[in-house]
């Protein structure tokens, strides 16, 4: 963490530098304008173990945490961390025998919630699922900032392919970045035609690499127990009025 805290002081102290990366961004997202910032960008941001473990990220590297989403992303079932938006888990201890007691939690008919942009998806009573994960989430942390960038993403390029270079510059020097890119599983493919091309074009264009560090500890990293719920949230699940 220290190396990457004095690597983004030196860059943000380069003037030429910067005035070569804003020109080449064109719009910098609001938040970032005033400051360098942590980020974990999700499609929804949630208050699971994850978003605990960055937080702790951002502390260490002394920067305000910001979680940025993207609900114009279709929701899928078949994709872990979506699924798990919608089939929320809920760990509430130790049980007698020494295994983790977990409460499951269906709160999106998934069948009729595949295909949708997320913005669309409602709960199983009514409340919009961007909804009640950001309700839950100002709950966990009060203090929470949030940015959609939606339209960001869209302007940038639209498709990950195109827009991931931009996506990624924006941790050159003006934020750093918190993810874990798996060279094995499901999302190697994604590291390795969407990510990897767009680092070596950062690289080739400004001879640096965006400043990321791991979310989680990468042996754990996939592992579904990072997307698991506090289960003292259990009972603000359903919106005050019902």
């Amino acid at each position: 963490m220290e190396k990457t805290k004095n690597l983004l002081a030196e860059r943000r102290e380069d003037r030429r530098l910067r005035e070569e990366i804003e020109e080449w961004l064109g719009v910098i997202p609001e938040p970032l304008l005033n400051g360098p910032r942590a980020v974990l960008a999700r499609a929804v941001a949630t208050p699971n173990r994850e978003s605990h473990q960055f937080a702790n990220v951002a502390q260490r590297l002394g920067l305000r945490p910001l979680w940025m989403t993207y609900k114009t992303d279709k929701f899928t079932s078949a994709n872990p961390s979506k699924r798990a938006l919608g089939k929320m888990v809920f760990h509430c201890g130790v049980g007698r025998n020494g295994g983790q007691k977990t409460v499951p939690q269906t709160v999106v008919n998934m069948n009729m919630a595949n295909g949708k942009p997320i913005a669309d998806v409602q709960t199983v009573w009514g409340e919009r699922l961007v909804d009640l994960h950001h309700r839950l989430l100002m709950t966990t942390f009060p203090c929470a900032e949030t940015w959609e960038g939606s339209a960001w993403l869209h302007q940038a390029g639209g498709v990950a392919q195109k827009y991931y270079p931009k996506y990624l510059g924006l941790f050159l020097l003006h934020g750093v970045l918190a993810e874990n890119f798996l060279l094995e599983g499901e999302e190697a493919g994604f590291t390795k035609t969407v990510v990897e091309p767009a680092m070596e074009e950062l690289e080739r264009r400004f001879g640096l690499v965006p400043l990321v560090v791991p979310t989680l500890p990468s042996h754990s990293a996939g592992d579904p127990e990072w997307e698991w719920y506090n289960g003292e949230l259990l009972p603000a699940l359903r919106s005050p009025e019902e």
